[in-house]
Order: structure tokens, then sequence, then C-alpha cells
């Protein structure tokens, strides 16, 4: 009697879905007990398998034993290099140490005393480097090109050593002129002349900077502030302002009541001209005061348009167009502002607003309008120092890269 399907499904287990396959493969019927030939199909396939399986595993084995044997003479090939580093370090600290003993001699025993530690620098470094070849081809460590490299560093140093006198006096020289440029400034950053009360702030970007201001006070009452900034900073710019400082003074004395801003930016010019042809160029802003009529003349040149608070606490920047001195053509413009008890005008150099913080931000624009808005009382003084304060705020211990320069005034 056939079984039907009803009874195969609850005659016992159900068979698994991969099993049945398996065996409808071999030509087993699952419902039916199978033939010799059938039977004997079945476990040849088995036996295929397991055979296939047991070899896989022999290759794993031998793939194994052969990544451990590897990786134990990688292992011991590193430690080597480890060592022979460890030694090229020592041979590095004991070199450094030698050069220091070098820095440190003076000037009279300086060549024997070089001559000495060279030749013990030559002998260390040799000794040190000079076994025998890596065990492993040179792949980690090459001796010889590192004991070439240590030899001309030697070299480059001992050179560097002979022309630190000359850098020294160039210092020294830098510095001085730095000193000479400073003697030229006024000598009080407060001052109070016919009525008008100037406080300025200068800081160089280094030993001699670009940037210079002065007060000229004129036979007919007038009082002629001027502020410059030389592009760049340095010798070379301690030279042009010291020129320009000097042009100013000359014109003062020959000119006299007839000096005007656009006679004295004239000479600048001319001189900044004669001076350094067009390799420099510099920016000036001359505020001229008229006590009887309490008008402020601006004639600028190129530099960055002065603010005006007025004493209702508005503020207006004051624009001009214009060119810096020392280009082919000279190109200045002037506008007039009525003054009145409160109002505070304030002029500056780019590195004002060109300054950075330790995260390479301009102070900019912005934060120097927020500084002027904060000044409270509003005076001169309190405006310099709040725009002062915010720019140290600002750069957080970061030193200027460019000199920094600003002169607050108002009248009394």
């Amino acid at each position: 009697m056939k079984p039907n399907r009803h009874h195969r499904q609850t005659a016992g287990a159900p068979i698994h879905p991969v099993l049945s396959r398996q065996l409808r493969k071999a030509g087993i019927d699952e419902a039916a007990p199978p033939s010799a030939e059938a039977w004997h199909a079945l476990l040849s396939r088995i036996s295929a398998h397991y055979q296939h399986i047991e070899g896989d595993r022999a290759l794993l084995t031998r793939s194994l034993e052969v990544s451990t044997k590897e990786a134990e003479a990688l292992r011991s090939r590193v430690m080597g290099e480890r060592d022979r580093l460890s030694e090229l370090l020592e041979t590095i600290g004991r070199s450094l140490a030698i050069f220091v003993e070098l820095l440190s001699t003076d000037d009279q025993s300086a060549s024997e005393t070089e001559a000495r530690l060279r030749g013990e620098f030559v002998r260390y470094v040799s000794e040190s480097l000079s076994g025998a070849a890596p065990s492993h081809g040179g792949d980690f460590v090459d001796e010889t090109g590192i004991r070439d490299r240590f030899f001309f560093i030697a070299d480059q140093f001992l050179e560097l050593l002979r022309s630190a006198g000359d850098r020294a006096g160039m210092r020294k020289e830098l510095e001085l002129a730095g000193v000479v440029q400073r003697m030229l400034l006024p000598r009080d950053s407060e001052l109070v002349v016919a009525g008008l009360n100037v406080f300025a702030h200068f800081v160089p970007a280094s030993a001699a900077g670009g940037d210079w201001w002065a007060v000229e006070t004129l036979p007919d009452g007038r009082v002629m502030l001027i502020v410059g900034d030389v592009t760049g900073h340095g010798a070379a710019s301690a030279i042009i302002t010291g020129v320009a400082r000097g042009a100013l003074h000359v014109a003062r004395r020959v000119y006299g009541e007839r000096l005007t801003a656009e006679v004295v930016l004239k000479l600048l010019h001319g001189a900044i001209r004669d001076v350094a042809g067009s390799q420099l160029l510099m920016s000036a802003i001359v505020a001229t005061y008229h006590p009887e009529q309490y008008t402020l003349r601006i004639t600028n040149a190129g530099h960055p348009f002065p603010y005006l608070r007025r004493q209702d606490g508005s503020i207006h920047t004051l624009p001009t167009q214009s060119s810096p001195l020392g280009l082919d053509a000279l190109d200045v413009s002037s506008r007039d502002v009525t003054l009145s008890p409160g109002d505070v005008v304030l002029l500056y150099t780019d590195g004002v607003v060109d300054c950075e913080n330790s995260q390479k931000k301009r102070f900019g624009d912005r934060r120097l309008h927020k500084a002027i808005a904060s000044a409270a009382p509003r005076t001169a003084q309190h405006m310099r120092d709040a725009v002062v304060d915010a720019v140290t705020a600002f750069r957080d211990g970061r030193e200027p890269v460019d000199d920094t320069t600003l002169v607050a005034l108002d009248i009394s």
C-alpha cells in the first residue's frame, strides 16, 4: 500500500530541505527505501565531501605554519632595527651635545674648540655608524647615508656659527635704527595743542618699523597731525620713515604758515621717490585743525579712512579717493569736518585692523567699530584706550605681524 502525502508528513520528523535536495541529486526518493546502487552513490558523495574538507584543513594548517614563521622572522628583524635606531638616536643626542658645547665657546678659543669638536664629532659618528652592513639588506637603516648627512649638517652648522657674529652685528644695527626712529616720534603720546587733545599709541612689529606719526604747530595757529605707514617693516622701512619725518621738519621751517597738507604730501612723495624709487610706498593722512573755525581738514593719500564719532554716539567713516605716495602720479583728496565738544576722530594704520589672533583671524573693521562704540565717556583718551585694549585682548599674546599706530583726537 503506497503511503499518502499526509502519512509521509506525519510518520516522522520532517526532512531538512537541504538534505532533501541532496537526496534527490543522489537519485533517492525520500519516501521509499533506496536501492543498493543509490545508497552506494550517496555514500561515495559523502566520502568525497569529507575528503575535500580534510584537504582544505591540511592546506590551512600549512598556511598558518608558514605565516607564523614569517611573523617571527619579521618580529626578529624589527627588534634588530629597533636596536639600530636606538643607537642612531644616541648618536644624535651626543652630536647635539657637541653643538651646544660649541655654542658656549668664547671668541678667543672659538677656532681651537671648533677644530677639536669637529674632530670629535666626525670620530664619534664614524664609530657609531660604521658597523657591518644591515643584516637585512639595508631596507630599514642606511648607515652610510645617515653618516654622510650628519657630516653635511655639521658643516652647515659650523658655517652658520661663523656668520653668527655678522648677523649679531646686523641685529644691533637694526635695533639702533629702531631707536633712531622712535627718537623722531613725538616724545609724549598725550598732547594738548591749541585746544586739540591728542592721544596716540605706537607699537612696531620689529626692532624698526614702518609706521610714524607727528604733530606740527604752524605759525598761524593751525595744528597739523600726520600719520604715515611705509610698506613692510624693518631697516628699509625705518629709513623711509626717517626721511619722511625729516622732510616734514624741513617743510615746516621753509613754508611756515603757507604750509598745507597738499604741500606736505607732495614733498613726502618726492622724497620717497628719490630714496626708494617705486620699491617702497607710503600711505599717509594729514589732519589739519583750524582752532578758530573748529574745523578739521582730512587730506588722504591711500590711508585707511578715519572714524568720526559724534557726541550723540553716531559713528561715521570719512572716505576719500586717493592712492599711496611713491607711485608714478601723486593722487590725494581732502574733506572738511566741523568739530564740537564731545566729537572724537580716530586715525590709525592698517596694523590695527589686520592684526591676527592665534587662529589667524583678523581683528577687522567690525571689531574696530565695536571698540569705538564702547568707549565711555566719549573722549579721545577713552577711545584710544578702548581700541588698544580690544586689539590686545584679541591678539591674546600673539606678537603683531605689522606695526600698529592709532591717534585719537578731540577738542576741549
